[in-house]
């Protein structure tokens, strides 16, 4: 196939309900960086000049007389994304001093690196929106405590290898304790559509959560009005003074008479909303010491945002997300998981 031709391929978003609702990737354009050397690699991959300093000099002058056909604006420009390094290390100083001996190299463009991160993984992406699995123990947004190791932390790094202005924009948070899906917005007037119709999605924003004992009632929702005290813990409240409304309705799946494994559905999105509601019905989640759960069988608290249900911002569509049980959960109910005395 020439190289001046880019086949895009259109994809499947995974939504059971909406089959046929095609998403395209944004297209590529290729952009040949003139004055570089022409390499035999392929296009997309970083083409790189290195040169050899033979004489100490400063290093625009140096790149000026080298690199003839190349504009001082230009080599300006690969300097302020830092795509000149000398000696391996990214420089952005026109009057980087340089001496006999080093090396100077000009990037095409910045090495796309993935960006790993073993507690986030990303579900779906499209120009619009993205949707990641967090893991539990991870923070959403920064704290004052934890400024680097949060989903939206890892999201701008991954949005900037394409473009270093690239910002991530937050829809909705998840407690560190729990796992689920989230989804964030890729830019102002998708964040913008997201926010204004997230309340008519919550209803399709599903939780399982395995809570202590055997729950007698299977079904039923839990309504109060919740308050934070001075210690940051969220408490029911009778009346609605100062008080956020919250209500929670909520399914026993699967129980025993140690557990029990409940799906749990929001109307509203109050913090620590589900916990608190499990240990006003009697059943505390378990491992979360902060709601009085006392057992701690899998090491974290046993909440799981498991469905995500949303309009697309762009299409109108509603795309489905899914993401099963942890394997704790299922062999805890299943009894595989011994009691920690």
């Amino acid at each position: 196939m020439p190289d001046n031709k880019v086949l895009i391929y259109p994809f499947f978003i995974p939504c059971e309900k909406f089959k046929n609702t095609l998403i395209f990737p944004a297209m590529r354009r290729k952009n040949h960086k003139k004055g570089l050397k022409q390499s035999n690699q392929k296009a997309g991959k970083n083409r790189q000049t290195t040169l050899n300093v033979k004489e100490s000099s400063e290093l625009l002058p140096f790149l000026l007389a080298q690199m003839q056909g190349k504009s001082k604006s230009a080599l300006k420009s690969q300097l302020s994304k830092g795509l000149i390094s000398v000696d391996g290390k990214s420089v952005k100083q026109f009057n980087e001093p340089l001496k006999p001996g080093q090396k100077v190299t000009l990037n095409s463009h910045l090495e796309n690196k993935p960006v790993a991160d073993t507690k986030v993984q990303i579900m779906f992406e499209d120009p619009d929106i993205i949707i990641v699995f967090k893991k539990a123990g991870y923070l959403s947004i920064a704290s004052n405590k934890e400024k680097v190791k949060t989903v939206y932390s890892f999201l701008t790094r991954h949005v900037q290898q394409e473009k270093e202005s690239n910002k991530i924009y937050v829809i909705h948070r998840l407690d560190r304790e729990i796992s689920g899906l989230m989804v964030f917005a890729k830019n102002p007037k998708a964040e913008a559509s997201l926010q204004a119709s997230w309340a008519l999605n919550l209803d399709k924003q599903e939780f399982f959560a395995i809570v202590e004992g055997e729950m007698k009632k299977t079904s039923g929702k839990v309504k109060s009005f919740l308050k934070e005290n001075k210690a940051m813990v969220m408490y029911s409240s009778p009346s609605a003074n100062d008080a956020m409304e919250a209500l929670t309705h909520f399914e026993v799946i699967k129980k025993n008479a140690d557990h029990s494994l409940v799906k749990i559905n929001i109307s509203t999105a109050r913090k620590n909303q589900i916990r608190v509601h499990m240990k006003d019905l009697g059943h505390p989640i378990v491992g979360d010491e902060k709601y009085e759960g006392f057992s701690d069988p899998i090491n974290r608290v046993a909440l799981h945002g498991g469905l995500l249900v949303i309009q697309h911002p762009r299409t109108g569509n509603m795309v489905e997300f899914k993401r099963d049980l942890p394997t704790k959960f299922t062999n805890l109910m299943r009894g595989k998981v011994q009691e920690k005395k």
